[in-house]
């Protein structure tokens, strides 16, 4: 009996951390099979269903987003040899050819000229495979700009021409404008933010002060349908992409905005996954208050993959619970 309860107890504390995680899998499961069996229809329709539904997992993430990352991930990038991608291009015309109407079927195309470009950046500095790189990177852009029609419909053509911006170093000024009708026509399409996000990096082409001003021009852009909770996603995603543990003592972030948008996505998004990683960046922030606050919050065993260790975790759980707590 005392087997049969902790077992209930660990696979009831598993699923709920695990809704999200295996949403992505679902989704990715279901790419991979539909077009490894040529089943581009299907294919089509089910990225057009996320379009229309603007369906989000439990956390708040963009299935649609979830979609083309399972189609970029078809691809192996640790395969360096021409023939194969010329084989996966020629699957993916295939898709378009079949389809030629579907904003779907030229996104996923582009998806496997990105893919091949940032594979050539993977495996060596070499100067002619650099030339490759930007080869691939101004024929998605080109291709990109023959299917500019569909951007109205699939805000998935703003994240990859802005994703070519950054690959190319495009001037501030051009960025600024193409980042500005991508958010006009797609408000609250997370992507294209977090797409601009990495154009403003430290390591790229920004500043700390330069990705403070973004997150705020990202509420004005969203706010009536996500309050500040933009503010909080970008920096988790500047958290994830540069700073680390580093976020509050090398970035401009602002811990009071950055607190009314975690209250804004939980108020929509009480996933367990969310409520872990705000509670670390609590605990990174070094409010004690709120870091207690989120921790009663969690239900079951913590997510490591948000705390990366359950040494942190046990950190930021002692810290919290004692009074008067030096951290």
């Amino acid at each position: 009996m005392r087997l049969v309860l902790v077992l209930f107890l660990v696979f009831a504390s598993t699923s709920l951390m695990a809704s999200e995680l295996a949403t992505r899998e679902q989704i990715s499961n279901r790419v991979n099979a539909l077009f490894h069996s040529g089943e581009y229809e299907q294919l089509s329709n089910l990225g057009n269903e996320f379009i229309d539904t603007e369906a989000r997992t439990s956390s708040g993430l963009w299935k649609l987003r979830l979609f083309y990352v399972s189609l970029y991930g078809i691809s192996n990038r640790n395969i360096p040899d021409l023939d194969y991608w010329n084989n996966l291009k020629s699957e993916m015309k295939e898709w378009t050819e079949m389809e030629p109407d579907s904003s779907v079927a030229h996104l996923a195309y582009v998806e496997t000229l990105i893919a091949q470009a940032w594979m050539y950046r993977r495996h060596t500095v070499r100067d002619e495979d650099r030339v490759l790189f930007d080869q691939n990177i101004e024929e998605a852009r080109l291709y990109l700009l023959e299917h500019e029609s569909m951007k109205s419909r699939d805000p998935h053509w703003f994240h990859r021409m802005i994703d070519v911006a950054r690959a190319q170093s495009w001037e501030e000024s051009r960025f600024n404008a193409l980042i500005d009708e991508a958010f006009t026509q797609h408000p609250a399409y997370y992507p294209i933010y977090f797409s601009a996000l990495r154009y403003l990096l430290p390591n790229w082409h920004g500043s700390a002060e330069k990705i403070e001003n973004f997150a705020n021009y990202a509420v004005e852009k969203s706010e009536e349908s996500e309050g500040y909770g933009l503010y909080a996603r970008i920096y988790w995603v500047a958290y994830s992409d540069h700073y680390s543990f580093n976020l509050f003592s090398h970035s401009d972030i602002s811990w009071e905005k950055m607190k009314s948008g975690i209250d804004d996505v939980l108020q929509d998004y009480p996933d367990q996954w969310n409520i872990n990683y705000f509670a670390l960046f609590s605990c990174l922030a070094g409010d004690r208050e709120e870091t207690l606050r989120l921790m009663n919050m969690i239900e079951g065993r913590p997510i490591i993959d948000a705390w990366r260790t359950g040494f942190n975790y046990s950190r930021c759980a002692e810290w919290s619970a004692v009074e008067d707590p030096a951290i």
